[in-house]
Parts: structure tokens; sequence; C-alpha cells
């Protein structure tokens, strides 16, 4: 079975895609990527990826969408805004993948979670081994953090015409109320993910991604309005980048 992955990116938040693709290059976890988009010319892609053109639909609906191109019956699903860092646990990534694939009752496996507080409150009662059921009554029963879907349960949980923050709170009412599967969490985080955009701006682990592999601002595009709040998101970085000896004449890269 080919490990697949799976993201929708507009136009809006499409900068991150070529830098998601880098670092999940690293992990060898997947074999093909399939990246609905509403760009004409996608860049930064390589030979793995399948590109599904749409116009916008919104969230649900570009991703509904994109799943009907997908034959494979596991999806691990990731918001366009989520870069994968390098401290993956590889050898229990694949342990994921198949405990989802041999246990056909789970439709959605989380694979990042909380701290102790929150686990405690996470799991329903079961076995103690690295994935566990999710309690039907808790708030994230099923969530958008990044996991592995089977394709049924997205078209149970996702419905037309919902953003992501919609789909997350419809999706996990429906999910609920499934007869067959089942959401499930590992109990520890499997994969480590950055935020590098929220509402639209940029996230400090964003700048110090760029600082850190030499990527001129430029790369997000030539609007002033964006490149300025990059700049003053940059400017009160300073002491975090000298703190990590991060260096050199990273004001050039403005």
């Amino acid at each position: 079975m080919n490990k697949i992955a799976a993201l929708q990116a507009t136009k809006h938040s499409y900068k991150t895609v070529p830098i998601f693709l880098k670092q999940a290059e690293k992990t060898g976890l997947f074999d093909k990527y399939y990246i609905c988009t509403d760009i004409n010319d996608p860049y930064g892609l390589n030979d793995k990826c399948i590109i599904h053109r749409v116009n916008d639909m919104g969230y649900s609906s570009n991703i509904l969408s994109l799943i009907e191109i997908i034959n494979e019956e596991l999806i691990f699903l990731m918001l366009e805004d989520f870069v994968l860092e390098d401290n993956i646990d590889t050898k229990r990534a694949e342990q994921c993948f198949q405990f989802a694939l041999q246990n056909t009752q789970i439709g959605f496996l989380r694979m990042r979670v909380g701290r102790e507080q929150y686990r405690k409150k996470l799991f329903a009662k079961s076995p103690k081994q690295l994935c566990r059921p999710v309690r039907k009554d808790h708030k994230h029963y099923i969530c958008l953090q990044p996991g592995l879907w089977r394709k049924e349960f997205i078209k149970y949980c996702f419905k037309e015409n919902e953003n992501a923050w919609e789909c997350e709170l419809n999706g996990r009412d429906r999910g609920k109320k499934h007869k067959f599967f089942d959401s499930y969490c590992t109990t520890r985080s499997i994969l480590a993910s950055a935020n590098f955009i929220i509402k639209g701006h940029p996230t400090p682990p964003y700048i110090v991604y760029l600082i850190q592999n030499r990527i001129p601002f430029k790369h997000l595009g030539d609007n002033p309005q964006v490149l300025d709040k990059y700049k003053k998101v940059c400017m009160p970085l300073v002491k975090y980048l000298e703190k990590y000896k991060i260096r050199g004449d990273w004001r050039s890269l403005l």
C-alpha cells in the first residue's frame, strides 16, 4: 500500500507547500503527495506530487474533491500551514500505519498529542498500547491535527461548504455517531509540526526556518504589505536568533 499525504493549499497559503514537501521528504514516510490547489502553475514540487486543480470551494469541499482521485484507503491529512519538523519518530510512525491498516475500525488516528494532563482525559478505557481509542465525549474526538484518516470516514465527517474550523467542530459531532469507525490517538507525539501561518500572518517558526535555510523573503512574493508583515515579525526575534546562534547577515534576506 502506498503511503499518501494529502493537503489543500489555495493561493493564499500555497507558499508553505514547497517547505512542507521538503520537510516531509526528509522523513522518508510517504510514497505520494496529493495537493489540491487553485494555482495554475504550482512551484516547488517533485515527481511524487499529484496536483488536483480546482476553483477554491472552501476547506471541506476542496478535501472532498481531492480524495475522489485517491485510490488508497488510508490518507495522511495535514493542514497546509503545518510543516513537519525534523524530530519525527519514523519507526513508530510506520507502526501507526500498520496498526491503522490492520484495525479496520479506526476511522481517524491522530499522531500528535498534548501534554500529560491533556492525555489523561483523552483516552477511553483500553489496553495500554501506542494507539488507543479516544473518548466519545472528548471535545477533540476528531480534529485536524496531523493524522491518518480512512477515506470513508472523511466522507462521513466532512460536509461541503465548511471552513477548517467548522469542519473540525461539526465533523467531530458527526464522527461520534458513526456505528463502526472510531477515533484513535497515539499515547505520545509521533510527529512534530510547526504552524507557519496563523490568520494570514507569519509565525516565528516560519521566520526562523527562512533564516536557517537562507531563503530570501522575496520567496513570499512581491506584495509590499505582505513583506512588511514578515519584517515586523522578524525584528523582535533578534534575541531569539542570537540565543540559538542563528547569526550571519540575516537582514540581507529581507
